[in-house]
């Protein structure tokens, strides 16, 4: 069974946007939780040069819209630099390389062609899982919110795609 988590990677404190992204980046696509970056892929950026790609991203749509990415914190909503998503496998399940199918295939069918993503399958446990991270800015200039049902969307999108799959759900 697939289990999924989503939550906001916000702007560490004393690190620059760039600096950020970067971190969580290069966590994700450690050569050697990846099978030496082959379980890695991306969309609408390269994964190496991700972050910068990204953060240029939000640059041009601060230039264009004239609104920050990173608001202050309100107390209310926190503003997030990027996302991140997680899908578990049971151990023994799957093997790497279709884990790395269904998060892309989850990644696919959750983003759409919107943001740019890396997707990152780490196989140094024994249950093997996915990592996506993603631009808040959407290629339409509007971002990704985190919302009350976001996570439920995110379990249906990945429970259909196990169900599709023959995986236990």
């Amino acid at each position: 069974m697939a289990t999924t988590f989503i939550t906001g990677i916000a702007l560490r404190p004393g690190r620059t946007p760039y600096q950020t992204a970067h971190d969580s980046l290069t966590y994700i696509m450690n050569s050697k939780k990846t099978r030496g970056g082959e379980l890695v892929s991306a969309f609408r950026c390269a994964a190496k040069s991700a972050p910068l790609e990204m953060i240029h991203e939000q640059t041009l749509f601060e230039q264009q819209t004239g609104r920050k990415v990173i608001q202050k914190y309100d107390g209310k909503k926190k503003s997030y630099l990027l996302m991140t998503v997680r899908q578990s496998f049971a151990p023994g399940e799957v093997t790497p390389e279709q884990a790395h199918r269904l998060g892309c295939e989850l990644a696919i069918r959750f983003l759409g062609d919107k943001y740019q993503y890396v997707v990152a399958t780490h196989i140094d446990k024994a249950h093997i899982h996915n990592h996506v991270i993603f631009n808040v800015v959407g290629s339409d200039l509007r971002k990704f919110h985190l919302t009350s049902n976001t996570h439920c969307r995110l379990s249906d999108v990945s429970d259909r795609l196990c169900r599709e799959n023959s995986l236990s759900v």
